[in-house]
């Protein structure tokens, strides 16, 4: 059998080796000896007999083109001993001849793990190399050839072409270290996605751990396949943003279509996105205003997103990266979820960077997502990379101080590297010698930028130090050599999060308070970044009218789920700052933003709470507009009778009469008439109040009149109004 299998022919080989086979498999060997010291050593010799004939069947079947009895033989032998990698590597081959990489990445993600948690150790170099070119085939059944070569005669070929790797990208895989298991995951995730099988994979992990640096690379090799890498990053004061994230990720292939490819890959869906992406309505022209619900309008946004990506990736797979999904706005996170229900048959991935500490995003996608979870580096690894350092005699310092967290590592090699006598006792330390070594007024532009954020804006952090944004710039590319900064795009960026953190947090607190007070004052454009900056130095005040600004922004944005949030905070601020009229207006906008959500309960509560805290607090104007929401479409959707809304509605009229507002009494007394309504109802002539006279009756006839429209309209009602049955004649 084993000259056979490595110089005669397979068929002979495979011949004897299923003889074999047959002969060593059924039960146990002296089965009837069970306890007998002696009989071990010869039950480990028949174990190994079988485990050596089965390597040669599985060898001699795929040899001879029979890839799924090569895939069972080599599972039978992993099944016995799970820790085998000659049957691994015999099932990667078989499984990637027949067609089937995902299979073959997944057995080796398995693998890969199982060493690491049981021995701390990462496959053989040649069970790697194999998952590698299992990477780099054109396609499936082309392993060991040069590019070009046909697959053998009986190798099933899926269809999928992928042209060579990239130089880059397969430095990008070189240079991860300690992480074949989660690589293998992501890519068997990618290789199911693009054979038309779509999903949604978070990469979780603690900051600095080395969830971007995997991502990317799972992006540099789908690039280099052919692949279209749509990419974006969430940024935590842009949450207001309605679907930011998405959009500027669309923009590359966006702007790379021309007008006629633009309008024909998104047909009727193209009004509401070019509401969203203005550079697709700047090709594609003037659009037809859509004056739908906010609800509807923001149904068909997400509908015209999701036709979009499925036309691209008609076209060629495409990889959705979003990085640091835990700052996104909820909008953007059920646009994920709903991308993970609806992108069914498309050729496409979505992979979101998370923190681990964020279990909420988690949570939310748990239905629709995957999870591949990014721990720290093992020995190996660190011994590795500090062995590339030439600091192999410290590397078990290292891994004890560092206790394997990817960026504190790298930060402890660089400090090496830079002069450092020894390795410094912590990621602060390490962050904080870096941005000295730079010179006094780099560095305290670099705390100033970690007031303001992730991104940094030399002309922003110029104003905040009083310098010329010139002077600025040449600190910023000071720290790009550096690596504290990296570009991305227009801007700069810390290179890691846990460098801004460690800058922010070692900046004496005055100081800091002092930043966040610039700051404020330089961002009164960007009201949810002044909220934050306000906040941090307790003007709660401030802090609570910006939070109600961008509330309001984002309800105009149709990111309602985001406005409710912001209302909350809004009032949550107000109340720390004893301020009762903003607290009254957070209460009613998030009323508007939950009936916006159809979660009419909660909007019935807020209403009524905003006209309540309005009359306390002196504000008839305020008071009058939540009474009308009372007498408007949320009570009558919860089924409140027909006197709840009437009297309500009086109330608001004689505020309005008070107030001598005839335009806010002609709305009262005709409740179908509001801005959000579609333009059959919006465009009724409005009624003229009566001088006097304000009783039930009059309100009675005035809402007998106020909502024409209705039956033919209640198509575009949430479901909870058409359950209720309202509208119908």
């Amino acid at each position: 059998m084993r000259n056979e299998s490595s110089g005669g022919h397979p068929r002979w080989a495979g011949t004897a080796a299923e003889r074999a086979v047959e002969l060593l498999s059924p039960g146990t060997a002296l089965a009837e000896e069970p306890y007998a010291a002696w009989a071990e050593p010869a039950r480990q010799e028949l174990r190994g007999l079988l485990r050596r004939a089965r390597h040669v069947l599985a060898g001699a079947a795929q040899a001879t083109g029979d890839a799924d009895l090569a895939a069972r033989v080599a599972a039978d032998a992993i099944a016995d001993d799970p820790l085998d990698e000659g049957a691994h590597r015999l099932f990667m081959s078989a499984c990637a001849a027949a067609g089937e990489r995902a299979k073959a990445l997944e057995a080796y993600a398995r693998l890969s793990s199982r060493l690491a948690e049981e021995l701390g150790t990462d496959p053989a170099p040649d069970t790697q190399d194999l998952y590698l070119a299992i990477l780099r085939q054109r396609r499936p059944g082309d392993l060991g050839r040069p590019d070009g070569e046909l697959a053998r005669p009986g190798a099933r070929d899926t269809g999928s072409r992928y042209p060579a790797r990239a130089p880059d990208a397969t430095a990008a895989l070189r240079g991860l270290v300690g992480r074949d298991r989660e690589l293998a995951e992501l890519t068997a995730a990618w290789v199911k996605a693009a054979g038309g099988e779509p999903g949604v994979v978070l990469v979780v992990g603690e900051a600095g751990i080395g969830k971007t640096r995997l991502a990317e690379a799972l992006a540099a090799e789908a690039a280099s396949a052919g692949a279209m890498v749509l990419r974006s990053r969430c940024y935590e004061t842009e949450r207001s943003l309605f679907l930011q994230p998405v959009v500027e990720a669309l923009l590359p292939a966006v702007t790379g279509l021309a007008a006629v490819e633009l309008r024909q890959l998104l047909g009727d869906d193209a009004p509401p996105f070019a509401v969203l992406v203005p550079e697709a309505a700047a090709v594609l022209g003037p659009m037809p205003a859509d004056r739908a619900p906010v609800d509807m309008q923001r149904r068909r946004t997400f509908h015209s997103v999701l036709a979009f990506l499925r036309a691209l990736a008609a076209r060629n797979p495409v990889l959705l990266l979003v990085d640091d999904l835990q700052f996104a706005g909820q909008s953007t996170i059920e646009f994920v979820h709903y991308l993970g229900r609806h992108l069914r048959g498309a050729r496409m991935l979505t992979m979101a960077t998370v923190r681990a500490e964020n279990a909420d995003v988690g949570a939310a996608l748990a239905a629709v997502a995957g999870r591949v979870e990014v721990g720290p580096l093992g020995p190996e690894a660190v011994g590795q990379l500090a062995s590339r350092a030439g600091q192999a005699a410290l590397a078990d310092r290292i891994l004890r101080q560092a206790h394997g967290h990817t960026l504190f590592v790298v930060e402890v090699l660089q400090a090496l590297a830079e002069g450092d006598t020894g390795p410094p006792e912590s990621l602060r330390s390490a962050v904080q010698a870096r941005a000295r070594r730079l010179g006094t007024l780099a560095e305290q532009l670099l705390r100033m930028a970690a007031v303001l954020g992730a991104v940094v804006d030399p002309v922003m952090v110029a104003a905040m130090a009083g310098t010329p944004p010139a002077a600025a710039l040449t600190q910023c590319e000071l720290a790009l050599q550096a690596r504290l900064l990296v570009a991305a795009g227009r801007d700069f960026e810390f290179a890691n999060d846990l460098i801004r953190e460690a800058l922010y947090a070692t900046t004496p607190e005055p100081t800091r308070l002092a930043y966040h007070r610039r700051a404020a004052d330089l961002m009164t454009s960007q009201p949810e970044s002044l909220a934050r900056h306000a906040a941090a130095c307790g003007d709660w005040q401030r802090a609570a009218r910006a939070l109600l600004s961008a509330a309001g922004q984002a309800f105009r944005r149709f990111a309602v789920t985001d406005s409710a949030a912001l209302a909350t905070q809004a009032f949550e601020a107000a109340e720390r700052a004893g301020d009762p009229e903003v607290g009254a207006r957070a209460r009613v906008l998030r009323g508007r933003a939950h009936e916006a959500m159809a979660a009419l309960p909660a909007a019935l509560a807020d209403f009524s709470e905003g006209a309540a805290a309005a009359r306390a607090a002196g504000d008839r104007r305020l008071e009058m507009l939540a009474l009308r929401e009372l007498g408007g479409d949320v009570p009558v959707a919860s089924g409140m009778p027909i006197g709840y809304c009437e009297s309500h509605l009086a109330q608001g009229l004689r505020l309005a009469e008070l107030l001598g507002d005839q335009a806010a009494a002609a709305d009262l007394l005709a409740p179908g008439n509001r801005g959000d309504q579609p333009a059959a109802i919006r465009s009724r002539p409005r009624l003229r109040p009566a001088r006097s006279g304000s009783g039930p009756g009059r309100l009675r006839r005035a809402r007998t009149r106020g909502w024409p429209g209705r039956a033919q309209d209640r198509s575009c009602l949430p479901g909870p109004y058409r359950r209720a049955g309202y509208g119908a004649r």
